[in-house]
């Protein structure tokens, strides 16, 4: 068997490049919002009490490990734990 014959049985499956909508049919639907930020900016503290007094300002806790935050603060979701099930 030669090259392109191997690289053609890997890519045999692209044949047919619909095989996903008779899977998704009836399926909900599904829309995503978008959830990035409006903006993003660094700050950066001079001392240590900057940044307590900064924490302290905006109430919510901001430590030498903290790499990111939301203002105002928000829940975070995750969705790792959800399923659809058929119930059929």
């Amino acid at each position: 068997m030669n090259k392109d014959e191997k690289q053609g049985i890997l890519f045999d499956d692209f044949d047919d490049l619909d095989w996903w909508k008779k899977e998704w049919q009836n399926m909900p639907e599904f829309i995503m919002d978008d959830l990035t930020s409006f903006q993003s900016v660094h700050v950066h503290f001079e001392t240590i009490e900057a940044r307590e007094e900064f924490s302290e300002l905006i109430e919510q806790n901001i430590t030498s490990q903290t790499r990111s935050l939301w203002y105002p603060k928000i829940g975070i979701t995750t969705f790792m734990d959800k399923r659809y099930i058929d119930k059929r």
